[in-house]
């Protein structure tokens, strides 16, 4: 009997970020990065239609501020689904869902100390260069009532865990991973890490958020875990949290 060329004894090969396809990858694109960009006028309308505020009046902030992170976490996260894990069959762990290593648990937090020390120095020189000092307008954004506990709390909730685990799922995950699956380490890197800082649109801010960008993808290259980016995220979002948070409880404003 002639062998079955269809039963080789061997695993079918996994589908990997090579699978996924340009078309596939711009729709994600589009559909995380969208309701990124149209959270808060999603969360209102949300809001507004549950019966959480009364559209006639001005929302609580910290209630709008969490729903549009929950909002933009639930785009990005639903994007790699969609596009990568539903319709091309990628099992989460091609997307860096792997376990990390103890040294890279200590590296990582190393890691998020230097960034956020390069990140502190870059944006206050491009503010000296300016020649005049900038609000930053993450104050409004983080804290738009000034300095409160539970406002110092859920906000270190949502940007030292949550927000940093869906982006680098994102930014790490899918667009480096689908970068690097094509191209070599340094402008896979520069790519995503130049994506990310602009994201955020804050002109002044994307020189130190792209090096953290790029920071970010040599070390989930290195490491070969997403959990190690998410680390060094979330310690760097921590850090500046809780140094914005200390600028308004001691009535002065640090530069970001």
């Amino acid at each position: 009997m002639a062998p079955d060329p269809l039963d080789s004894g061997q695993a079918p090969a996994r589908a990997s970020l090579s699978d996924v396809t340009l078309v596939d990858f711009l729709l994600a694109l589009f559909v995380g990065l969208g309701i990124t960009r149209l959270a808060s006028v999603l969360a209102i309308a949300l809001l507004a239609g549950f019966g959480f505020i009364d559209p006639g009046k001005a929302p609580d902030m910290q209630t709008l501020i969490a729903a549009v992170l929950i909002l933009q976490t639930v785009g990005l996260i639903g994007a790699i689904y969609l596009f990568a894990v539903w319709r091309r069959k990628l099992a989460w762990s091609e997307i860096g869902l792997r376990r990390i290593t103890k040294g890279w648990l200590v590296r990582s937090a190393g890691f998020a100390v230097v960034a956020f020390a390069l990140a502190f120095l870059i944006t206050t020189g491009v503010q000296s260069l300016l020649e005049e000092p900038l609000r930053n307008p993450q104050l409004d954004i983080i804290a738009p009532d000034g300095f409160s506990w539970s406002g110092l709390l859920i906000t270190l909730a949502f940007v030292g865990a949550i927000v940093p685990f869906a982006e680098e799922l994102f930014f790490r995950g899918l667009v480096y991973g689908w970068l690097r699956a094509r191209m070599p380490v340094w402008p896979a890197a520069i790519l995503s890490g130049l994506g990310f800082g602009a994201l955020h649109g804050i002109w002044w801010l994307i020189p130190a958020l792209a090096l953290l960008g790029i920071m970010l993808a040599l070390i989930y290259e290195r490491s070969g875990s997403i959990w190690s980016a998410v680390i060094t995220h979330g310690l760097f979002n921590s850090f500046t949290t809780l140094l914005v948070f200390l600028s308004l409880a001691m009535e002065f404003e640090l530069p970001a």
